[in-house]
């Protein structure tokens, strides 16, 4: 890939940019019966009193986190762990990309799978280091990936429509109540899922022959050149990637101070 974009190589290492592994998240939406989420707060006169409020009392939904729920669960009971997060938005997207939420109240459940097994690569395209790479997610790739899916669709579903919900719940938006099957429920899934940008993994650490860091992240066959960030990991971690990175880069400045005081000695 690298020779085709038109740079010499000085050192190849086949597992760079390869193994891309990221949290898959499935966002279901759902209508809600009382003006109780974020929708309502930023449109029309609300929005007003929402800016009013922000700026005399630091309070209201301008100062509150995007994501203020979460819930770490089990797809199946059998599992030692949860495999699942449930992050939950007070609020709907009318367009995510966007980010423009809708006028009517709404809610959102990201189901985010925390032990995927699909893996994809990132490579280069050109010398022109402003040109954006080529990614290929590889979303959903694998049979467990994709019973995952369709369990945390059901659990979330579940949630949704419990009786301590009964006063708020209005009506499923995506994919919506009619998708009931196993088969349809995949199918909406694909439409649905998207990266969690939590990208890990194209430079993990390893001693097989596709892994491109040593236990001290050092890359094979260079000298002095580590790397310290979420592409080291060998597989992702179940949750947040931040914390972990945070520690990832005191543990490599750790170990550069290690091996400059050995090398002065």
């Amino acid at each position: 890939v690298i020779k085709k974009s038109g740079i010499e190589v000085v050192h190849e290492l086949p597992g760079v940019g390869d193994q891309l592994q990221d949290h898959q998240i499935i966002r279901m939406r759902w209508r809600i019966a009382r003006n109780v989420t974020f929708n309502e707060q930023v449109h029309g006169w609300r929005a007003v009193r929402s800016a009013v409020k922000y700026l005399f009392k630091r309070s209201g939904v301008l100062s509150m986190p995007t994501l203020p729920i979460s819930a770490f669960a089990k797809t199946r009971p059998e599992l030692m762990s949860p495999d699942l997060q449930i992050q939950v938005f007070p609020g709907s997207y009318e367009n995510l990309e966007a980010r423009k939420l809708d006028s009517q109240p709404g809610v959102t459940l990201g189901a985010t799978m925390l032990r995927p097994e699909s893996r994809g690569w990132v490579h280069i395209l050109s010398p022109d280091p402003f040109e954006p790479p080529a990614i290929f997610h590889n979303l959903l790739q694998t049979e467990g990936d994709r019973k995952t899916a369709v369990l945390s669709m059901k659990l979330c579903r579940q949630l949704m429509e419990a009786d301590a919900m009964s006063n708020l719940y209005g009506s499923e938006l995506t994919p919506g109540k009619d998708i009931k099957e196993d088969d349809e429920l995949l199918e909406a899934a694909r439409d649905l899922v998207q990266s969690n940008w939590h990208p890990t993994s194209t430079c993990r650490m390893g001693t097989d022959k596709f892994s491109v860091v040593d236990d001290r992240l050092r890359i094979y066959g260079l000298k002095n050149i580590r790397v310290a960030d979420a592409s080291i990991m060998p597989t992702a971690v179940s949750g947040n990637t931040n914390a972990t990175c945070i520690m990832i880069g005191e543990k490599a400045s750790d170990m550069i101070l290690e091996d400059q005081k050995k090398s002065s000695l």
